[in-house]
């Protein structure tokens, strides 16, 4: 099974908790300004989880751009077409991003399938 966004951001964000900072989680909570039980469900495995992540979703992403865990370029030259490989995204194929928003994915898919 592909590695969602919101499983992506996730995990940077984890990656910049252990690895970069050392902060406990409450720690962590506390340094994005929510409720320490608002970051433990994000990390839970359950529709609870999933449904707060959705929601938190660009949220996460834009605190971990701010801190440079990620960054655009990142995105669109190393992660994005990561990602979209391991999904099954080829060159030559059709593809829509719908709901595009700022277009984060927009940019990707143009790069992987090509004209």
């Amino acid at each position: 099974m592909a590695e969602s966004p919101i499983e992506y951001y996730l995990k940077k964000l984890e990656e910049y908790r252990t690895e970069d900072l050392d902060l406990s989680k409450p720690d962590m909570a506390n340094e994005l300004g929510i409720p320490f039980e608002t970051h433990r469900n994000w990390y839970r495995r359950t529709k609870k989880r999933s449904n707060l992540s959705v929601k938190y979703a660009r949220w996460i992403k834009a605190f971990i751009e701010s801190r440079k865990i990620i960054s655009a370029n990142i995105w669109i030259e190393e992660d994005g077409p990561r990602f979209l490989n391991r999904i099954g995204v080829k060159k030559g194929q059709t593809v829509m991003d719908f709901g595009s928003g700022n277009g984060d994915y927009t940019l990707i898919l143009a790069q992987a399938v090509g004209e």
